[in-house]
């Protein structure tokens, strides 16, 4: 019983060790690639301005979520000529159909275009399906995703419009998630370490294919159309990198930043979570079925990023393995574990959540947010809650899970 016990100890922590040994990977070089590296230095405004569609799926939404989105979109530094709102609802959505019809009235005061597409007679799946029906109205050259309770700011249509006049097919910003609870914090300084830090070293790595974000997300009408719109997956977003990968589109990460508001409670945030990491397993799949299709280092990058709840989960499980060792310990069990493998376990304890957790603070002050210690402190129990609902990603039924954020 000891040895098998041993055996399954000794296993798990040199998968775990393994599984977060590459995750770190992008975390530890990110001082040396972000430096090295700028794809963005050569966007210009260029001359002239590309036609914008709006688009803003809503589903049962409601005056208070609908209110941020419009404001940030009456906000904008853009010809008003040249862009275009599509709200775009569901059958049977009275609620949302009364404040997307009360904002749209004001979006009309406000000078700006607006129309309101209702999917009539058609099963909702998830939100390719309201993305994809849009797409078949829309006539401007960008295509351009504002979801509910978004702030943007007020050159961000600008941005679009100079980053896709210079050669790119595809933009996305960082997309910042925040609310005033102890949750919402700590997953405002989840979104920091992934856009500021992780995503910027893999875009430094595979020349700007990473995982795209819906809220904000712009792309070419025309190359939408190539690629036959939105994939219908859990993260229609983060899919279409790889399909804009796959035939050499061009993706720029944007400078600019837009606020999302977070879930303020777990069992919303849980929902999300799962419905991302059921996303990310299913890119994976499909990013292991196009192997052939892709330069090695572009496939390094989507792999080590799809492989996020893969590393959440693993997290997990390393800290409950050496908390289990550290227990056997102090009751005098001798687990027999190889001196290399505690070695290694205790270097990515120490070199990987020191350095990531020092570069997450150095970010955090850039940003002014006011995020205390014991928000930092707590990190680690928060990455332990995202391998448990890893975990559940696998076991639970595949499905599309609504975002509550009140």
């Amino acid at each position: 019983m000891l040895e098998a016990l041993i055996t399954l100890t000794s296993s798990l922590l040199a998968l775990t060790n393994t599984v977060l040994t590459v995750y770190f990977i992008p975390i530890i070089m990110y001082p040396f690639l972000v430096r090295r590296k700028n794809f963005e230095a050569h966007i210009a405004n260029g001359d002239g301005l590309l036609r914008l569609a709006v688009i803003v799926p809503a589903y049962r939404e409601n005056h208070a979520s609908l209110k941020p989105t419009v404001e940030s979109i009456v906000s904008q530094n853009y010809p008003r000529e040249m862009f275009r709102v599509y709200f775009v609802l569901e059958g049977g959505d009275y609620g949302t159909f009364e404040a997307a019809k009360y904002y749209a009235e004001k979006l009309r005061r406000e000078g700006v275009a607006c129309e309101i597409l209702v999917r009539e007679g058609h099963a909702r799946w998830g939100k390719a399906d309201a993305l994809n029906y849009a797409l078949k109205h829309v006539m401007e050259d960008v295509y351009l995703v504002f979801d509910a309770d978004v702030i943007a700011p007020e050159n961000y249509f600008m941005e679009v419009s100079s980053a896709l006049k210079s050669g790119f097919d595809a933009f996305f910003p960082k997309v910042y998630r925040f609310s005033e609870s102890f949750l919402g914090k700590l997953i405002f300084i989840d979104t920091v370490l992934w856009y500021d830090i992780y995503l910027e070293s893999l875009r430094a790595i595979s020349g700007g294919y990473i995982p795209l974000s819906g809220e904000g997300l712009a792309v070419k009408t025309s190359v939408l159309r190539k690629i036959n719109g939105f994939p219908r997956v859990l993260t229609e977003d983060a899919m279409l990198a790889l399909l804009l990968a796959k035939q050499g589109f061009k993706i720029s990460y944007g400078e600019g930043e837009v606020y999302e508001k977070a879930p303020r409670k777990l069992l919303p945030y849980i929902n999300q979570r799962v419905r991302w990491f059921q996303g990310f397993y299913r890119c994976l799949l499909e990013l292991v079925r196009n192997t052939g299709k892709l330069g090695l280092k572009v496939f390094l990058s989507l792999l080590i990023a799809y492989m996020s709840p893969i590393a959440a989960l693993a997290s997990a499980l390393f800290y409950t393995v050496l908390l289990g060792v550290a227990l056997a310990y102090f009751f005098n069990i001798d687990l027999l574990i190889p001196a290399a493998l505690i070695y290694w376990s205790m270097g990515l304890l120490t070199i990987g959540v020191v350095s990531l957790l020092t570069i997450l603070i150095q970010a955090l002050k850039q940003k002014k947010a006011r995020i205390s210690l014991l928000h930092v402190i707590a990190t680690p129990l928060y990455w332990f809650l995202n391998g448990i609902v890893a975990f559940l990603s696998i076991i639970l039924p595949r499905t599309w899970r609504r975002t509550v954020r009140d």
